[in-house]
């Protein structure tokens, strides 16, 4: 059902106050005590802890991005929990993973989940961002298909010349904004006329989805979960091109299953709002195959993720996923990790190109 969004409630207020406006003043009305809020670990380690951890994270985001606009692309509001997918444009003013400003304009996609309490205040969140596609604009990570060190090396070096060669300056105060700082929602999808049993109905295709067709790797039954109609979407660095009906999940989920052949996932948290299924999934494995052109490294990776569906039929209709693709690559080795300082780019193609190569002996014995 879609109604009129209530631009009081806290979640609302975390978008247009917080990553809109940077109110720090105002986030003790929307945080309740003993809050915490989680976001992968190659940002923070540890979950950020009340009031003083909202503070961080707004200031940081509001130091690395200039101007920014979010808006409220939908909003599922279920019983004690409220589910945005956001879409952010600003441009780069304060370092990011140790990239300098470079004032360019980006775009990206947000997932959050919030936990309420009685009082409609936010307790618990967890956040995906499109890392990855921020990282990848602002030249601090390769594209998928720069692989080898070579290219690597080829790449690193034209982004050096690149940062050189121009004034890397934070935008001028009184530059025109990216957006003004509101919200600009489209839908929000309540329960209101759903029964349990469609739920139930809805998750349970969901269940199937991650313990059958990812860990048992019975690519087989994707008919029977995802819809003749089926589209899916995720951040286009990570994804460039949308996922079209039963076959076209199978061919992708295929092409995992044989980067990471002992891949497995398990579902963290589930919400059934209306005809919409959000889960929270934890994926690991091991990088045994080719993946995406990503030579085998032979590393292990555990990352997160929050793939919101829309169901008809009991079946998945249509997908929005954010996954932690920088963590992903980080993880595999294909990101540096530690800047782009001479000695940091030696180091990090030496590392890639020995893991490479002590994967490829092993695949040979």
């Amino acid at each position: 059902m879609v109604t009129e969004i209530d631009t009081g409630t806290s979640a609302v207020r975390w978008v247009r106050d917080g990553l809109n406006a940077g109110r720090l003043d105002v986030l003790h009305e929307l945080i309740a005590d003993g809050f915490t809020l989680h976001l992968p670990p190659h940002i923070t380690k540890r979950p950020l802890v009340g009031v003083a951890g909202a503070t961080r994270f707004i200031e940081d985001f509001h130091r690395t991005w200039s101007s920014p606009h979010t808006v409220i692309e939908e909003m599922l509001v279920g019983t004690g929990k409220v589910v945005l997918r956001l879409r952010t444009a600003a441009r780069h003013r304060g370092p990011f993973r140790g990239a300098p400003p470079t004032g360019h304009a980006v775009e990206f996609t947000q997932t959050c989940v919030f936990e309420l309490a009685e009082d409609g205040r936010l307790t618990r969140g967890w956040v995906e961002t499109d890392h990855l596609g921020i990282a990848i604009t602002v030249g601090l990570a390769p594209p998928y298909g720069v692989t080898g060190p070579r290219k690597a090396f080829a790449w690193a070096v034209r982004t050096g010349f690149r940062r050189v060669g121009r004034r890397l300056v934070a935008p001028k105060p009184g530059e025109p904004p990216v957006g003004a700082p509101d919200v600009d929602a489209e839908v929000v999808v309540t329960d209101a006329g759903v029964t349990d049993k469609r739920r139930e109905a809805n998750s349970v295709a969901l269940r199937r989805w991650i313990a059958e067709c990812v860990n048992q790797q019975a690519v087989h039954i994707c008919p029977e979960i995802f819809h003749a109609d089926y589209e899916g979407h995720s951040p286009p660095h990570a994804e460039p091109e949308p996922v079209f009906g039963p076959d076209g999940y199978a061919k992708f989920v295929t092409g995992i299953l044989t980067g990471f052949p002992d891949a497995v996932a398990s579902i963290e948290d589930l919400v059934a709002v209306g005809d919409r299924v959000v889960c929270r999934v934890r994926m690991s494995g091991t990088h045994l195959g080719e993946y995406r052109e990503l030579v085998p490294t032979g590393k292990p990776f555990a990352i997160s993720q929050i793939v919101v569906c829309r169901m008809r039929d009991g079946k998945i209709v249509e997908s929005w996923q954010e996954i932690d693709a920088l963590g992903l690559l980080l993880q595999l080795g294909y990101v540096p990790t530690k800047g782009f300082s001479p000695l940091g780019i030696v180091r990090w193609l030496g590392a890639l190109g020995a893991s490479i190569q002590r994967t490829a002996r092993k695949a040979h014995r």
